[in-house]
């Protein structure tokens, strides 16, 4: 018999306020569950919490929507890069809010792709609401094929930018939101 797995690629398990029985629930019902961060700082207590789990992983963040408020946390994450293997959640986040750093979160992201992609073997969960073709252009200039694993996380972009992402290489996460619509589920299929 088959067993069953459950994956969950992108959760903001440290945004519960029951964070640390999140975990330990992953961890006991076998959810492979990838544990994205918004900022270094909330990173390390999810990799604490992680260390020894065998389902529960914890990504190293810093998220677009945010580098206003974190614009120096960029050295920070870069420290902790070395030792994360998982990356996430990073990227651009082009809606009109956050249009106006968005000059900063490409140059935030662009030193993100660079050093990730100089550590090699690393897996990337990417945000790229309203920024599709801005994330896939960074994406294509600094990846080094083969060297790591990029994820698309609740992808809104055209089935031309799909395209183009699976050219480049990229994965996508698949929630069930995206399922409620025919929209959705036709970029999907």
């Amino acid at each position: 018999m088959i067993e069953k797995v459950l994956q969950d690629l992108h959760c903001h398990l440290d945004l519960y306020p029951d964070f640390e029985q999140q975990v330990q629930r992953r961890e006991l019902n076998k959810i492979k569950t990838l544990a994205v961060t918004t900022t270094p700082r909330a990173w390390l207590r999810n990799y604490e919490l992680t260390q020894k789990t065998k389902y529960v992983r914890s990504a190293l963040g810093l998220h677009p929507e945010l580098v206003r408020q974190f614009p120096k946390e960029l050295e920070l994450w870069k420290q902790y890069a070395v030792q994360a293997d998982y990356i996430g959640e990073v990227g651009l986040d082009g809606r009109k809010e956050n249009k106006i750093t968005l000059p900063l979160q490409k140059e935030i992201f662009s030193e993100v792709l660079l050093t990730v992609f100089k550590l090699k073997k690393k897996v990337v969960s990417i945000h790229s609401t309203g920024a599709v073709g801005a994330v896939l252009d960074l994406v294509e200039q600094h990846y080094i094929p083969g060297d790591s694993k990029m994820i698309l996380h609740w992808f809104t972009g055209t089935k031309k930018e799909a395209e183009r992402a699976v050219e480049l290489g990229c994965f996508f996460s698949i929630n069930e939101q995206m399922l409620k619509t025919q929209k959705w589920i036709s970029l999907v299929k």
